[in-house]
């Protein structure tokens, strides 16, 4: 029976036959000859099949595989399945490996036999002039932290790798969907159960050219990692997030919510390449409201006193007023945070009507992505606001209870219709005390009407506040109760929207009047809709 190897190395190649021998070459050049390599064939259409069969004809160690097309992660599937070795590589076919990559790996191996997860250095080379160049690698050597500075950026090169084959197995397939973020997000899952060593050496290079997709569509990396960490800290819980820590202990627990908090307040993290959303926040939140919370008090005073710090420095961002949100709902009294998932999708187009009200480039190549996808075909035409974009504060009516509705209620409609201007929309209303997000538009609720008014003193300073009410109840309506409070300018009520307009009409009446607000208002502009009896605002929990 023939010795299985101990490293099988996956080379996914697609149309790549210029560059595909150099890599095996590499192969053919390793100091440590226990290999072999699964060379796998993503239905190129130049002579990437002829290079391969040359291969394997020399050397018995390849074994070619020939599939239809369907991106990296697909091929390093195949590889995975056929993989004999004990550890497993990945070599891109436009790269190389050191000569004493495997050599290094081997030795490492021994070095720390508890390690599952290996990575390393890597050198880079221009193609187009052959110049090899030393990039600096951001180590995360305390392993405790690794799967939150994952969320923050990617710190592990593929072509660097190398992984116990039982890692893999239980850590799952690439995941196909992903078609430039598949690394990343198998790294994340990788971590959560395999905290990884960093080797010291550079055992691997990465050649640099015009025709890597990465070249193409360079910021659809940077998405598609969003979507991979967004997805993952849907499935992960705060205590997941940090695997390797006792949150029983005080003082550890501690440093972890520090750690985290850092990690969330950053906006150039990879977490937030789609868009500013809540979702790691809230995983913190979720556990520092929780039962399970070492040092209770002081550890929602942490959050609290994060929440306000980060809002006053991205002051005037949509970054900044998603923490603003934050700061008001972690004061309520019994306030208590039940995790729901994020839609990418949802916070990615958020972020494209933002982007395109000012005129921002970024939004062609994120509707770029959305289309392709996510299958979302999103209009072309211009939503430019003219004006500064306001942070508005919209009041649901009476017996809207956030935490049921859906994307389809009409005070969510409005709310996105206002952020396609440009505008930052936070709903308020009674709830269970929460905060989250319905279909892009983010939401604070308070389970009594004392909380509502405390959040909305919570919130200021507010550009614009608008009251969502019906002219016909009997009782005094939620929105004027809280809205014609001393401390906020006086109740307007336009002519635009005094008669009572359904839904469609309103949406337009807003746009016009917080369009023609000026650039900096010392006061609250308060906005009251009245909604005739056959209004299309309709609360509840349902449509």
């Amino acid at each position: 029976m023939e010795k299985a190897p101990f490293f099988t190395v996956i080379v996914p190649t697609y149309n790549q036959a210029q560059y595909l021998g150099q890599a095996l070459d590499s192969l053919l050049a390793q100091t440590y000859p226990g290999w072999e390599a699964i060379v796998v064939n993503d239905g190129s259409t130049d002579s990437t099949g002829e290079v391969i069969d040359a291969y394997c004809r020399k050397d018995s160690r390849f074994r070619a595989f020939n599939k239809e097309n369907g991106g990296v992660a697909s091929a390093l599937n195949v590889g995975l399945r056929e993989a004999r070795g004990r550890w497993i590589c990945w070599l891109s076919s436009d790269d190389l490996f050191d000569t004493k990559k495997l050599e290094i790996h081997r030795e490492w191996i021994a070095k720390y036999p508890d390690c599952y997860f290996f990575y390393s250095h890597f050198k880079y080379l221009y193609d187009t002039t052959g110049l090899i160049t030393y990039p600096y690698l951001r180590k995360i050597r305390d392993q405790r932290w690794q799967v939150l500075e994952m969320l923050r950026l990617n710190f592990v090169h593929g072509n660097s790798i190398c992984v116990q084959r039982d890692a893999w197995v239980r850590a799952g397939m690439f995941n196909e969907e992903l078609r430039y973020g598949q690394d990343y997000d198998m790294w994340l899952r990788l971590l959560v159960l395999y905290p990884a060593t960093f080797i010291p050496w550079r055992t691997c290079t990465t050649r640099q050219h015009a025709l890597q997709e990465t070249k193409t569509f360079p910021r659809a990396t940077g998405f598609d990692s969003a979507k991979a960490a967004i997805n993952f800290i849907n499935e992960h819980t705060f205590a997941r997030l940090v695997p390797l820590v006792n949150l029983g202990d005080v003082g550890m627990a501690r440093k972890a919510l520090v750690k985290a908090l850092d990690v969330a307040a950053d906006s150039s993290g990879f977490v937030y390449m789609l868009g500013p959303h809540p979702a790691l926040i809230l995983r913190i939140m979720e556990w520092a409201w929780g039962d399970d919370a070492s040092g209770a008090i002081a550890t929602k005073q942490t959050v609290q006193r994060w929440a306000r710090e980060v809002s006053c420095q991205y002051s005037g961002t949509a970054f900044g007023f998603l923490w603003k949100a934050v700061a008001a709902a972690s004061e309520f009294p019994r306030c208590k945070f039940d995790y729901q998932a994020f839609s990418a999708a949802s916070i990615a187009e958020a972020n494209y009507w933002r982007l395109k009200s000012e005129g921002n480039q970024k939004a062609d190549e994120l509707h770029r992505y959305l289309e392709r996808f996510e299958k979302l075909l999103l209009p072309e035409t211009s939503v430019t606001s003219r004006g500064k974009k306001q942070e508005v504060v919209i009041i649901c009516q009476e017996g809207t209870y956030l935490s049921s509705v859906g994307k389809d209620n009409a005070t969510v409609r409005l709310a996105r219709n206002l952020i396609k201007t440009g505008h930052m929309v936070l709903l308020v209303g009674l709830s269970t005390p929460c905060t989250g997000f319905i279909d892009g538009v983010m939401f604070v609720g308070a389970d009594s009407h004392e909380s509502l008014e405390h959040a909305i003193r919570s919130l200021r300073p507010i550009d614009v506040l608008v009251g969502i009410s019906r002219p016909y109840t009997d009782r005094m309506p939620c929105a004027l109760k809280y809205l014609n409070v001393p401390t906020l300018d006086k109740l307007v009520l336009p002519e635009s929207v005094r008669n009572g307009l359904a839904a469609s009409e309103l949406v337009k009446s807003l746009w016009d009047i917080l369009d023609g607000l000026p650039m900096r208002m010392s006061k609250t502009q308060v906005i009251l809709c009245l909604l005739s009896r056959h209004g299309q605002m309709g609360g509840g929990g349902g449509k």
